[in-house]
C-alpha cells in the first residue's frame, strides 16, 4: 500500500476494494445499461462507485482495476454529457464532481466536459449551498483544461478571495488550490511544486482519522489537484509526486 501522512486502515479499504470488484461496479453497469437513470444516478450512485474504486486501487496499487476505473469514468462522462442537457449539467456539476471525472483516461472527453461548463452559471441545485469559494474554482478548473489561461488565472484570484469568506469554514484544505492553478497557468514548475505541498499537508490534516471516524476513500487522492497537475503534463511540466496526485498519464 501506498504510504500517507495520514493514517489509513488497509484492511478496511482492501474489503471496500473487493465488494466493488465482485459486485458494486457490475451492478452499477447495469443499471446504467438497462434503466437510463436520471442524473442523480449518473452524479451520485455511479460516479462515486467508480471514485472509490479508483481511490482505493491506486491506494493499495492494484493498476489494473486504476486503468478500469479510469475506462468507466471516461464512459460516464460521455454518456451523461449525451443523456442529459447542457444547462442540467451546469448546475448540477461543479469543481469537486468535474475533477473525479477528469480523472478519466480519455483527455479529449475530460476537455468536452471542461467546454461544456464553460461559463456556467454561479448557481448550486435546489436543496445545496456551496461554499463560496466552489464556482470560481469549478471555472478556473474548465479554463486551465481548455488553456484559456487568462481566464484560469483571473477565477484562481476569485477563488484566492472567496476563500476568505466567513460562509468557509476553518480547516477547509483548497487553499492551494487558486496558487496552483496560477502556478502551471505560469508554467511555473517551483510554484506548482509549492501550492501542492502547502494543499496536500492541509487535506492530511483534514482527513487525519478521529475517536469518532476513520479516513475514508476520499482522503487517498486530491482530485481538484490532480487535476491541475495533469494538465500540467499536458503542457510539458514537471509535477510533484505524492500519493496524494493521480499521475493520471504516465
Amino acid at each position: 500500500m501506498r504510504t500517507y501522512r495520514h493514517d489509513v486502515d488497509e484492511k478496511m479499504m482492501a474489503r471496500r476494494l473487493d465488494r466493488k470488484k465482485t459486485r458494486g461496479l457490475a451492478a452499477v453497469d447495469r443499471t446504467l445499461a438497462e434503466k437510463s437513470p436520471d442524473l442523480d444516478y449518473h452524479l451520485g450512485v455511479a460516479l462515486h462507485s467508480y471514485h472509490q474504486a479508483l481511490c482505493t486501487a491506486w491506494a493499495l496499487e492494484d493498476d489494473v482495476t486504476v486503468t478500469l476505473a479510469r475506462v468507466k469514468l471516461t464512459e460516464l462522462a460521455t454518456t451523461t454529457m449525451a443523456r442529459f442537457p447542457p444547462a442540467e449539467l451546469q448546475i448540477a456539476i461543479a469543481s469537486y464532481l468535474f475533477s473525479i471525472f477528469a480523472h478519466g483516461h480519455d483527455r479529449s472527453v475530460v476537455e468536452q466536459m471542461a467546454e461544456v461548463l464553460r461559463g456556467r452559471p454561479h448557481q448550486d441545485p435546489p436543496g445545496r449551498t456551496s461554499f463560496p469559494y466552489v464556482h470560481p474554482l469549478t471555472d478556473a478548473l474548465t479554463a486551465l483544461v481548455l488553456g484559456d489561461d487568462e481566464r484560469a488565472r483571473s477565477a484562481s484570484v476569485a477563488t484566492h478571495n472567496a476563500l476568505s469568506d466567513p460562509a468557509t469554514p476553518p480547516g477547509e484544505h483548497a487553499e492551494g488550490l487558486p496558487h496552483a492553478v496560477d502556478a502551471v497557468a505560469r508554467r511555473d514548475e517551483a510554484a506548482l511544486a509549492e501550492a501542492a505541498e502547502h494543499t496536500i499537508d492541509l487535506f492530511a490534516r483534514y482527513h487525519a482519522p478521529t475517536d469518532e471516524q476513520r479516513s475514508g476513500y476520499n482522503s487517498l487522492i486530491h482530485s481538484e489537484l490532480s487535476a491541475i497537475c495533469r494538465v500540467a503534463r499536458w503542457r510539458g511540466m514537471t509535477p510533484p509526486q505524492s500519493p496524494y496526485i493521480l499521475p493520471m498519464d504516465l
